[in-house]
């Protein structure tokens, strides 16, 4: 560090705050340590700058459950909008949701001595978990508010996406809907199943649940031959792309085409989806506006803001699955 010090022309001590990115150092003097520190290849030691200011410049991440495509690229968003502020990620997981796990890989972050935390779960078995939670900030990245004391809850409103998609049917005259759920012990799923079923009584449409066991291809399809067995609905929301893709192709090969035969909907609107013959009309959720939010609300928790209970927008997108079919895309 002395070095580092002589080079820059500066104390140890403002080293010292640019290696614990101090707010007090002046924007050109922090760039003539950054520049001695490249030059010297200097790498502070992460042990001793915990030793030094009681944590580390990481928040961590804990995540329970399979990783599917949402949570995949809300985590790679959340190192983004991290890194942006200076802050590294400490990820720690458990693959399901075993109590004595979770616990563990909780125990782990605060081992670390994370300025905070985020917590991504979708299992209310594990609720007792963060009840009382105190320390470092958190924030809970959830679509509902569970009432945790102590954190904030942040999330996506599963509301506003899934009745523009169910207008967007009954618009057309369709009545007669169907939803392939996913793993119904997960909290997201259940709450577009609650949400469908809600929304469609309240207009008197008729409804239908299939599905519930998984989040893949390959439940889509094994849901849809249930489906066949009763005979084919107007219209289909799957709960989430891929089990709208799994859906489609069940159907396929008993030679009902989505969009023309049928209407199929899908959620979260996997990257692949506006590429699909036909293109898949699926219910958006931004898990880019969602990291940066959520980074935000943890650097405000720091600062001693309030906690926060915020749902964002998601949005419907039609495509040909749903559209009439002598009617043009709208997204």
């Amino acid at each position: 560090m002395q070095d580092v010090a002589q080079l820059a022309g500066v104390s140890t001590q403002t080293v010292s705050r640019v290696v614990n990115n101090h707010s007090s150092v002046r924007p050109a003097t922090r760039e003539r340590v950054y520049a001695a520190m490249r030059e010297l290849d200097y790498r502070p030691n992460a042990a001793a700058q915990m030793l030094a200011s009681g944590s580390s410049r990481s928040i961590g991440v804990l995540s329970v459950g399979t990783m599917s495509h949402g949570l995949i690229t809300l985590f790679a968003e959340l190192q983004a909008h991290a890194k942006h502020r200076g802050w590294h990620v400490l990820t720690s997981s458990s693959a399901n949701a075993d109590f004595a796990e979770a616990q563990s890989a909780l125990d782990y972050l605060r081992s670390r001595q994370v300025l905070a935390t985020v917590i991504l779960f979708q299992h209310r078995s594990l609720l007792p978990l963060f009840e009382h939670w105190t320390g470092a900030p958190g924030v809970m990245i959830s679509s509902v508010d569970h009432g945790i004391e102590g954190m904030s809850t942040i999330g996506i409103d599963q509301v506003s996406g899934l009745h523009s998609a169910l207008d967007h049917l009954w618009d057309q005259g369709i009545t007669d809907t169907a939803m392939i759920t996913g793993d119904r012990e997960y909290i997201d799923a259940r709450e577009r199943m609650v949400i469908y079923q809600r929304y469609s009584r309240l207009k008197k449409h008729s409804f239908s649940l299939f599905g519930g066991r998984g989040w893949g291809a390959c439940d889509g399809y094994a849901a849809a031959q249930e489906i066949l067995n009763v005979g084919l609905p107007e219209a289909v929301i799957g709960g989430n792309d891929k089990i709208a893709v799994g859906c489609a192709r069940a159907f396929a090969e008993h030679g009902f085409t989505a969009g023309k035969d049928y209407k199929l909907i899908g959620i979260d609107d996997d990257e692949v989806s506006s590429y699909l013959t036909p293109p898949l009309s699926s219910i958006r959720q931004d898990f880019a506006e969602l990291a940066g939010v959520v980074i935000d609300e943890l650097a405000g928790l720091m600062e001693g803001k309030p906690h926060r209970k915020l749902l964002l927008p998601s949005h419907f997108i039609p495509r040909a699955s749903s559209l009439p079919e002598d009617a043009p895309e709208l997204g």
